[in-house]
């Protein structure tokens, strides 16, 4: 409660565990990433309107993932880098996701964007516009728009487990 300062409970998710969200079409998205075992990633998604205070199931991201981030464009929600855990042979985590996950809100459907990868896990990323950048060692901007990709400066800093906002 923006007005009087202080929080309010609103409804609570229909399910638990570690999420990634992001806002895109006026909703709140959240994705489950990292189960509450801490074993596995579990692949459930939701969208919650402010409006009505109430949750709904959406269709969940094809792959699982952990350590994943999800952006908003639009009616559009991004879903960069990942991995799904854990790799039973090795004991490890499995290889990264390489692949952009797209999710339409309209139609509630997902699909992939071979152009553009970001294969890390917990990656650092924006929109801008129709652009996502990815804050990383080098800047990588894509635009979801055109398709064409830039590298910006490079970061001498590097990171580890940020995050960005673009306002």
């Amino acid at each position: 409660d923006i007005k009087n300062k202080r929080w309010t409970e609103k409804s609570h998710m229909p399910f638990s565990g570690s999420v990634i969200g992001a806002t895109a079409n006026g909703e709140l998205y959240v994705l489950s990433k990292l189960h509450e075992t801490y074993r596995d990633c579990r692949s459930y998604m939701a969208s919650y309107r402010p409006k009505t205070n109430a949750w709904s199931m959406k269709r969940s991201l094809p792959e699982a993932r952990c350590n994943a981030t999800a952006v908003g464009i639009g009616r559009r929600l991004y879903v960069v880098g990942g991995y799904n855990w854990p790799n039973r042979e090795s004991g490890g985590h499995a290889p990264f996701h390489p692949n952009l996950f797209v999710y339409d809100t309209i139609r509630d459907s997902w699909s992939s964007d071979p152009q553009w990868c970001a294969n890390i896990a917990n990656p650092v990323v924006a929109a801008v516009g129709s652009r996502l950048h990815l804050i990383e060692r080098p800047h990588e901007v894509y635009d979801v728009e055109t398709g064409s990709r830039a590298l910006r400066t490079i970061n001498p800093y590097g990171r580890r487990a940020a995050s960005a906002v673009a306002v």
